[in-house]
């Protein structure tokens, strides 16, 4: 994978890969396992496609009756996404810590694969309008505080980290962040989604907005 490092496209998409880790990804502790899951056939693809070209050992996706895991054992991969991205193998959800990033497109990067995780593109009824808003989750305040940060410095308006709950979490405290507005059409811009549906829903909501 060294050599793969140096390349501009390559790091990149170890960012992006790196992101989607962080958020619906896992890192075995005992062995060299990374794994992604995903509910989306071509999205999972898409991502094995995209590991591959990260690694020369086998990318395998396995399907499971609710869900698709694309896994590959890579020591090398595996020390770079616990090293340069801070994140810890095994149970991770509120360990997460910012990644040790200084590239803006490796940074929007990672900020894109951890949304096709851990984000919901919907609108919102404001003021008797449909709004367009992105919703990103963590139980790591410190994830979504850097996100927010990082999201402010590339002009993408975002509010700060709020306690939630929501469905599919059970009663694990979780918080949130939301991209409001012409701010989604930003966002849209500068980072998107890899993620088929996810990509499909943003253009929808963005298409609500009237033309400026």
């Amino acid at each position: 994978m060294s050599s793969l490092i140096s390349n501009k496209k390559r790091r990149r998409e170890l960012a992006y890969i790196a992101g989607l880790v962080a958020s619906d990804g896992h890192i075995d502790r005992d062995s060299t396992s990374i794994e992604i899951s995903t509910n989306n056939e071509r999205f999972a693809y898409k991502v094995a496609s995209m590991l591959s070209r990260l690694t020369t050992n086998k990318v395998s996706v396995y399907r499971y009756p609710k869900i698709f895991v694309v896994n590959v054992h890579d020591k090398e991969l595996k020390e770079t996404l616990v090293k340069k991205f801070n994140i810890p193998p095994g149970t991770k959800a509120h360990l997460l810590r910012p990644p040790k990033l200084q590239d803006e497109r490796e940074i929007l990067n990672f900020i894109r694969g951890f949304c096709d995780g851990d984000s919901s593109v919907h609108s919102r009824k404001m003021r008797g309008k449909e709004v367009p808003r992105i919703r990103i989750m963590s139980t790591s305040k410190k994830m979504l505080e850097w996100i927010r940060r990082m999201l402010i410095k590339a002009k993408i308006g975002c509010s700060k980290p709020f306690k939630d709950i929501p469905h599919g979490f059970g009663n694990k405290m979780n918080w949130r962040i939301e991209i409001y507005g012409r701010n989604v059409v930003k966002f849209m811009k500068k980072i998107d989604y890899f993620h088929p549906e996810k990509q499909r829903r943003l253009e929808i909501v963005c298409s609500l907005l009237p033309s400026s």
